[in-house]
Order: structure tokens, then sequence, then C-alpha cells
């Protein structure tokens, strides 16, 4: 979608080549970051489910 609405406002082809560079970058960069908030998430995740497991176990 980003693609059809940046040939329909940068019809020269230049511009329209520098706006696809940048539309990969940053589908690159919100990937990049999405992964390493869902990685850090799943480790926090993972570190109270061990902590639940002993206590748990210690009872």
């Amino acid at each position: 979608m980003s693609l059809f609405i940046a040939g329909e406002a940068f019809p020269d082809l230049a511009d329209f080549a520098a706006v696809k560079i940048a539309i990969f970058i940053a589908s690159l960069t919100a990937g990049t970051l999405g992964a390493a908030i869902l990685w850090k998430r799943r480790a926090e995740s993972d570190d109270a489910r061990d902590g639940n497991e002993v206590a748990a176990t210690n009872n």
C-alpha cells in the first residue's frame, strides 16, 4: 500500500526509487525493533515462569 501511495505522490522515477529504499529500510527497522521487544518480553516471561516453578517445588 505504501508503494502505491508513493507512486502517486512521487511521479518522478528518481524520487520514487529513493522512496522505495526508504520504505524498505523502515520496514527492516520496524521488524528488527518488534523482534527485539518481543524477544525481551519472552525472556522476562520465561524468567518469571522459572521463578514460579522453583517456588512451587520448594513448598
